[in-house]
């Protein structure tokens, strides 16, 4: 999805600023999935609840990462309407159409 994708991003950047900080960040999920493939700690969405807040933070790192790549007058405008884009969205791509529309129509 979208949001895998800008947190790959995250990764990256991050990973240019402290690869200290890349091994926090990836590190937890990765020691799951390989746990999982283990008969040692089953894959369930309940268990993988402490990611969440790693992807966000990979999250906001690829939002920030791409905004920076446009001029620097519309940067913030743009890394607010990547973040309402996201916030109105619930991950159809319906609502996220309609959550780009709104935002270019404003």
């Amino acid at each position: 999805t979208i949001i895998m994708l800008i947190s790959a991003v995250g990764v990256f950047a991050l990973a240019r600023r402290s690869v200290l900080l890349v091994l926090l960040v990836v590190t937890p999920a990765t020691l799951a999935v390989v746990a999982s493939l283990l008969p040692v700690w089953p894959l369930t969405a309940r268990l993988l609840l402490f990611a969440a807040p790693l992807v966000l933070v990979a999250l906001a790192a690829g939002m920030a990462a791409l905004t920076r790549l446009l001029p620097s007058r519309s940067r913030e405008v743009a890394f607010a309407g990547l973040s309402a884009a996201w916030h109105l969205a619930d991950g159809t791509p319906a609502d996220l159409d309609f959550a780009v529309a709104a935002l270019a129509a404003a």
